[in-house]
């Protein structure tokens, strides 16, 4: 692969160049980010331990913005073989800048694997078919229960970047990336530490049960790769369903985009292909075009401090809000998970059941409210619909230009609701209910099906004022 010389790393001290940039663009900054980076720079040493948040952030943007670096991934290798195999296999044409070591337990490997292997036009339909394929052609992965993948961190010495690709099936693998989208998907992978923690908690055989969402978010995998230049990808980040679409809990109801700030001739070629062409399940919200709601400014804000960041931006910019799945960012399950308790509609309850009772994280679900918030946009209303509304002396909202209409909450048809999300997007037979009376209600619901669990418990905190409730399970059962 010949090189760009005009985006090509030349001096040490410019290696975290592209993070600035990036970061000065959208803006944010974190200036504890740039202390870590800045003592790499001045130990002038391969960094191989240590890799917290900020050191993977920056050596994402570099190995992804600057076309002389490369990745070069051993699998089944221990930290020296694999310096052993850079030495022997790979210092005459790079320079190694730093190593990242990981150990995984064979469930973890299937799972990054299943990415790996899709950049290589290898698909499967289930796991047996993955498991299968591993058995085949990665013999020494099978009942490995600890697995060792290093990933190395080079620079080119030469004009162009030599890929090494080999396979023992016996004992190891070593894949190099063939083009700058490969590169993308690993270093999302590898230096995002949250897209790690997604995969912990995955179940891959409900996941790969879910074909229509992953038709949709092969598609749109794939106008990103052919269409969005690398210096533009980070502004994309996805949202809502998909999370729990790659978590591996239920199908995405269809794909929900945040774009930050583009170019105008690519905002217009994402809005033609959502009209006309093959994007139309796209539910996409562009900053500084006609389809940002004058609204998300503010929202995006409060979204932000309920999932403890200062603002939105550092939603996009900091990797400890978001995850990389197939190269593609999406928000954390944390963040994710803090939007549907201020939601609080039935699906959102029934969507924080499920995470709570099935995938062992720790929630705490606020008492369902009297009244809620219907939000009508003015720009969206009719000459008589405001007149109406401005007569009936409706609340009105004049940075977000919004009417607020207060309505109360039918009990009966809230937890109905909530009963028939549970069984037409969980497959979840329940007899959901809130007990007691209606100003300290609690909630509880039966005969439901559990998934296996994962080890790990997270605390997943609310800061509302708001009283929590009470969250009960009899009588498992699956339809």
């Amino acid at each position: 692969m010949s090189l760009n010389e005009n985006n090509k790393l030349s001096k040490k001290e410019d290696l975290f160049n592209p993070l600035r940039n990036i970061w000065n663009e959208i803006p944010y900054k974190n200036i504890s980010t740039f202390n870590d980076l800045n003592k790499i720079l001045n130990e002038n040493k391969v960094i191989t331990n240590g890799f917290n948040n900020n050191i993977n952030m920056g050596f994402f943007h570099s190995i992804t913005q600057y076309n002389n670096m490369n990745l070069c991934i051993s699998i089944g290798m221990n930290k020296k073989d694999s310096f052993d195999f850079y030495t022997q296999k790979l210092k005459n044409n790079y320079s190694l800048y730093g190593m990242k070591s990981f150990t995984f337990s064979y469930n973890m490997i299937i799972k990054i694997l299943y990415q790996l292997l899709y950049f290589q036009n290898i698909y499967f339909n289930n796991q047996q078919e993955l498991k299968n394929y591993i058995q085949e052609n990665l013999t020494y992965l099978c009942n490995n229960e600890n697995i060792s993948i290093n990933v190395l961190i080079l620079v080119s010495k030469k004009s162009i970047l030599h890929n090494i690709n080999e396979i023992n099936k016996n004992s190891y693998s070593i894949i190099m990336p063939s083009d700058i989208n490969e590169k993308y998907m690993m270093c999302g992978l590898f230096f995002c530490d949250n897209s790690i923690k997604i995969l912990e908690k995955q179940n891959i055989d409900k996941f790969m049960e879910f074909h229509d969402s992953r038709e949709r978010f092969a598609k749109y995998e794939n106008y990103i790769r052919n269409n969005v230049p690398i210096n533009e990808r980070h502004k994309f980040m996805i949202n809502s369903s998909v999370v729990l679409y790659t978590l591996g809990a239920r199908e995405s109801n269809d794909l929900d985009l945040y774009i930050h700030k583009i170019p105008e001739t690519l905002a217009n070629h994402i809005i033609k292909e959502k009209t006309d062409g093959e994007l139309k399940f796209l539910d996409i919200k562009i900053k500084n075009t006609s389809l940002w709601p004058s609204h998300w400014d503010i929202w995006l804000d409060e979204w932000a401090q309920l999932s403890k960041a200062k603002y939105f931006e550092e939603i996009i910019a900091n990797d400890e809000f978001h995850y990389y799945f197939l190269g593609l960012k999406i928000t954390s399950l944390e963040t994710d998970i803090a939007r549907r308790l201020v939601r609080l509609r039935p699906a959102a309850i029934a969507d924080l059941i499920i995470l709570k009772e099935c995938f062992n994280l720790n929630i705490n679900i606020p008492t369902i409210p009297e009244k809620q918030n219907i939000y009508k946009k003015i720009d969206d209303l009719n000459e008589e619909s405001i007149l109406f509304y401005q007569n009936n002396n409706t609340l009105y909202n004049e940075k977000t230009r919004e009417f607020i209409l207060e309505k109360e909450i039918n009990i009966n048809k809230f937890q109905n609701t909530v009963t028939h999300y549970l069984k037409t997007r969980y497959n979840y037979d329940t007899q959901f209910r809130i007990n007691n009376s209606y100003c300290n209600k609690s909630l509880s619901f039966s005969s439901v099906r559990k998934l296996e669990k994962t080890n790990e418990k997270k605390d997943i905190v609310n800061n509302s004022d708001k009283k929590m409730v009470k969250i009960r399970i009899n009588n498992i059962k699956k339809i």
